[in-house]
C-alpha cells in the first residue's frame, strides 16, 4: 500500500559561496592605523564570518601579524559596501617601512560556504620612526648664536615635526630655554644632510659661560611615528661679558707717547684688548668719527688677558687726548671702562726754597729735596704654572732700576731698568712651591720706592694622583649609555678617552667628584669597551692614565666589582616597612630628572645560611633609596646609600615570606638637600626557589591533571553504572 505524498511549505537552500570584492587599503595621515575597505555580497545577509590576511612582499606570504583588527571583522557580520576594517599596524609591524603591502579579505556565511579571499594592490605602510644623526652643536665665531647642524632621514621625505631641547649641564638636565631658533626646526621639515638652525643664546641664554651645554634633538614623521633622542657632544658657549676690567689711567707721557695701565680682565674665551683714541670725546667713546683704535696689530701683548699696559705713540698728549679701553672675548662678548684724559694742563713751576745746612758748609744742604720714586705695578701671573723661569713684568718710572723679593726675601736686582716707556720685565727661576712677588724701584740715588702690590702664584711640577673610578662598579654592564664616576683632584679636568677614539672632558667640582653621561650619540655597541682617564690639573700636569674594561651584555644583571682592600659593606638588616611622612615627603617633592644616574641593582641572592635575602646596588652617595620587590606581593625597602654610593638591605623570610617563583626588583634615588630624584633604575629579576611540596606540586602540570580528570570520570562511571545494577537487582 502506497500513501500519497505530504508536501512541505518552502523553505531556502543556500549553497552559494559568499563575494568579497572591492578590496583597498591605505594607511591613515597622521596615525600608524590602516583603513581596509571591502564589499560583501551573498544570499544570506547576516551571521557572516569575515577573515583577513596581511602580506608584506606582495602577496607572496600572508603572515604579518594581525591581532589589533576593529570593525567588520570577525564573526556576526553583514553584507554591505564600503564595509570597514581598522587594523594597528604601531601595534603589530611597528619599526617598518614597506611599499609592497597586500590584504585579503574572504567571507564564510552562517551556512558554512566559504567564498575566496580577494585581495587589495600594493600599498605603502610606515610605521618606522624619523632617524636623527650627526648631530653637532657650535657658537658661532664672534657671535652670540649657536649653530646646530643634523642629518634627517625617513621614508616620508617631508611634513617632519623635529623638536629641540637644551641642557647647561651636560645632559642632566633639560631646562634651557630655546624660544629663539630659526633654520631647520619645528613643524614641516624635509630629510637631508647637513639640515641646520640657529639658536640666539643672547635671547633666550644671556651673561652664562658653560663648558658643557648640549642639545637633544627628536623627529617624528607625518603617521605620528616617534624617533629615537639623540643628543649631542658637549660644547661652549660663552654669553658673558668679560670681568675685572678697571681702573684705566695714564702711568707715564712724552709729548708724543702715552703709557696707559689698567687692572686686568678675566674670561675663559679672552681675545684681546682694544684702546680707542682721539681728541674728540664723543667719536672715543662710540668707536667712530676722528677716532683711532690701537690694538693687537700696534701691540701683539694686547692679546694675553695678563697685559695690564701699552704704549700708544704718535699721539699728541699737549692737548685732549681722550682714550677707552675695551676687553674683548671669542664671542664678541666686551667690557669696557670710563673713558680718561691723558693731557693734564702744567701748573706753574714754583720758585725753589732755599735750604741752608746747618753745618759743614759744603752747600749740599741747599736745593730741593727728591720725591721717592713711585711704588711699581707688577703684572699678573697665571695662579698655578708648572714651569720654574717666570717672567717678571710691570710698570714703573722710567730709567729706574727694579728690586724683586719673593716671600719677603730679597731675590736680585733686574739688570735693565725700566725702558723709556716704563716697561721692565726680565726671566727668573724659582723653585716649587708658592711665590709672593714685589718689587721695589730704585732711583739713581738708591732711594727706594714703597713695594709694589703682591702678586702670588703656584708652581706645580708634580702630575696629580690618577682618578678612583667609582662607576661603573661592575665589568658587566646593561646600558649602552652608563654613567662614569670618580673622585680626583678638586677642580681639576678630566680627560675621558673611550676605546682610544672618542674623548669626553669633564670638570671636577670642589670635592674632586666627578661624573659623564655617555651620550647617545656615542652608545655603547654590544661587547667589550675601554676607558681611559688621565687628570689634568691646574697647572697643566697630567696624571698617570687609570682605565675601566666593561662589557655591555644587555638584559645581564649585574654584579659588584670586589671591593678594593678586601672590605666589604655592613648591611643594612631592614624589614620592608612603610615609608617615614619626612621620606614620603622627599620622594613626592623631589623634580625627577632623567640625567642622574639611575639606581643599579648589583646582587640579589640568598644567603648561605639563615632565611634570608641580601639585595644590594649602587645610587647617589649619601641619597636615600626605596628599593621596591613586585610579585604577588608588593614590598618596599628604605635605606640610604654611603659616601661611596653603595646601599644593601636583608630581608628575612621569616618576617614576610616572599612567595617562591620570580620576583622583580628597582630602586629609585632621592637627593633630600636639592630635592631631586631618579626615575626608576633598570629592573632585575631574582627567583625564590619553592620548597619540597611545591616542587612536587609542579610535576602535576596541565596534561598530568587533564589524564587524573579523565581517570575519575571513569571511575565515576563505573561506580555509577555498578549502583544501576544494584537498583536492578532489588526490582
Amino acid at each position: 500500500n502506497v500513501g500519497s505524498y505530504y508536501e512541505s511549505s518552502n523553505f531556502s537552500v543556500d549553497s552559494k559561496n559568499p563575494e568579497v570584492s572591492n578590496v583597498s587599503a591605505s594607511q591613515t595621515g597622521g596615525t600608524t592605523d590602516v583603513v581596509i575597505l571591502y564589499d560583501l555580497v551573498d544570499v544570506t545577509t547576516a551571521g557572516h564570518l569575515v577573515e583577513i590576511d596581511i602580506s608584506d612582499d606582495g602577496g607572496s606570504t600572508w603572515t604579518v601579524a594581525d591581532t589589533s583588527l576593529n570593525g567588520a571583522v570577525g564573526s556576526g557580520q553583514i553584507t554591505g559596501t564600503n564595509q570597514t576594517i581598522t587594523w594597528d599596524a604601531g601595534t603589530d609591524f611597528a619599526g617598518q617601512y614597506e611599499a609592497d603591502m597586500r590584504v585579503r579579505v574572504r567571507s564564510i556565511d552562517y551556512y558554512g560556504n566559504q567564498g575566496a579571499y580577494s585581495s587589495s594592490s600594493s600599498f605603502s605602510i610606515d610605521t618606522a620612526g624619523p632617524v636623527i644623526s650627526n648631530l653637532v652643536g657650535v657658537q658661532d665665531a664672534g657671535a652670540n648664536t649657536v649653530t646646530v647642524t643634523y642629518d634627517l632621514s625617513d621614508d616620508a621625505a617631508s611634513g617632519l615635526l623635529v623638536s629641540l631641547d637644551i641642557s647647561e649641564d651636560g645632559g642632566v638636565s633639560w631646562l634651557v630655554t630655546d624660544t629663539s631658533v630659526s633654520g631647520d626646526i619645528g613643524s614641516g621639515q624635509t630629510t637631508g644632510v647637513g639640515n641646520s638652525f640657529t639658536w640666539d643664546a643672547e635671547a633666550d641664554f644671556a651673561g652664562q659661560d658653560v663648558p658643557n651645554m648640549r642639545v637633544r634633538l627628536s623627529a617624528v614623521d607625518a603617521f605620528s611615528n616617534s624617533g629615537l633622542l639623540l643628543e649631542s657632544s658637549d660644547f661652549t658657549l660663552d654669553t658673558a661679558d668679560p670681568a675685572g676690567l678697571a681702573g684705566l689711567s695714564a702711568f707715564s707721557t712724552t709729548n708724543t707717547t702715552a703709557t696707559l695701565n689698567w687692572t686686568p680682565a678675566t674670561d675663559t674665551n679672552f681675545d684681546h684688548y682694544e684702546l680707542w683714541h682721539g681728541a674728540t670725546q664723543a667719536d672715543v667713546q662710540g668707536r667712530t668719527g676722528t677716532a683711532l683704535e690701537w690694538n693687537t696689530t700696534d701691540d701683539p701683548l694686547l692679546s694675553n688677558a695678563l697685559t695690564i699696559s701699552t704704549v700708544i705713540t704718535g699721539v699728541v698728549t699737549t692737548s685732549d687726548l681722550f682714550v677707552k679701553i675695551w676687553a674683548v672675548d671669542s664671542f664678541g662678548n666686551e667690557l669696557t671702562v670710563s673713558d680718561i684724559n691723558v693731557y693734564v694742563a702744567s701748573a706753574p713751576t714754583p720758585t725753589p726754597t732755599p735750604v741752608v745746612a746747618s753745618g759743614g758748609g759744603s752747600g749740599q744742604g741747599l736745593g730741593i729735596v727728591n720725591p721717592v720714586p713711585s711704588a711699581p705695578i707688577l703684572s699678573p701671573i697665571a695662579q698655578r704654572v708648572n714651569y720654574t723661569n717666570i717672567r717678571v713684568s710691570g710698570l714703573a718710572e722710567p730709567g729706574y732700576l727694579l728690586h724683586l723679593y719673593d716671600n719677603g726675601s730679597f731675590v736680585g736686582e733686574f739688570i735693565s731698568p725700566a725702558d723709556a716707556f716704563g716697561r721692565f720685565g726680565e726671566l727668573f727661576t724659582l723653585t716649587e712651591g708658592i711665590h709672593r712677588l714685589a718689587v721695589q724701584a730704585v732711583d739713581s740715588r738708591r732711594i727706594l720706592s714703597p713695594f709694589s702690590e703682591t702678586v702670588t702664584f703656584v708652581i706645580d711640577l708634580s702630575p696629580p694622583v690618577p682618578s678612583e673610578i667609582k662607576a661603573p662598579s661592575s665589568n658587566l654592564i646593561n646600558d649602552e649609555t652608563p654613567v662614569l664616576t670618580g673622585v680626583a683632584e678638586p677642580f681639576a679636568t678630566i680627560e675621558i678617552v673611550l676605546d682610544n677614539t672618542t674623548t669626553f672632558v669633564v670638570e671636577a667640582d670642589n670635592d674632586g667628584n666627578w661624573s659623564l653621561i655617555i651620550p647617545s650619540i656615542s652608545a655603547l655597541d654590544i661587547g667589550e669597551h675601554e676607558f681611559t682617564i688621565r687628570v689634568i690639573d691646574q697647572a697643566n700636569n697630567v696624571s698617570e692614565p687609570s682605565s675601566v674594561i666593561v662589557e655591555l651584555v644587555p638584559g645581564v644583571v649585574v654584579t659588584p666589582l670586589p671591593i678594593i682592600g678586601g672590605e666589604t659593606l655592613p648591611p643594612v638588616v631592614i624589614a620592608p616597612v612603610a615609608p617615614s611622612l619626612e621620606l614620603l615627603e622627599e620622594l613626592s617633592g623631589a623634580i625627577e630628572l632623567p640625567g642622574l644616574p639611575r639606581p643599579q641593582v648589583t646582587q640579589a641572592v640568598s644567603q648561605a645560611t639563615g632565611n634570608t635575602f641580601r639585595f644590594a646596588g649602587i645610587a647617589m652617595p649619601n641619597s636615600d633609596v626605596a628599593v621596591y620587590v613586585h610579585s604577588t606581593q608588593a614590598l618596599a625597602y628604605f635605606t640610604k646609600t654611603d659616601d661611596e654610593g653603595v646601599w644593601a638591605v636583608e630581608h628575612s623570610q621569616d618576617d614576610v615570606e616572599l612567595a617562591p617563583g620570580d620576583h622583580t626588583i628597582y630602586a629609585v634615588a632621592v637627593d633630600p638637600v636639592a630635592k631631586v630624584k631618579t626615575g626608576p633604575g633598570a629592573v632585575s629579576v631574582f627567583t625564590v626557589e619553592k620548597n619540597m611540596f611545591a616542587s612536587a606540586f609542579s610535576y602535576l602540570n596541565l596534561y598530568t591533571t587533564i589524564a587524573t580528570l579523565i581517570v575519575l570520570m571513569i571511575i565515576l562511571a563505573w561506580l555509577q553504572s555498578l549502583r544501576r545494577r544494584g537498583v536492578e537487582q532489588v526490582q
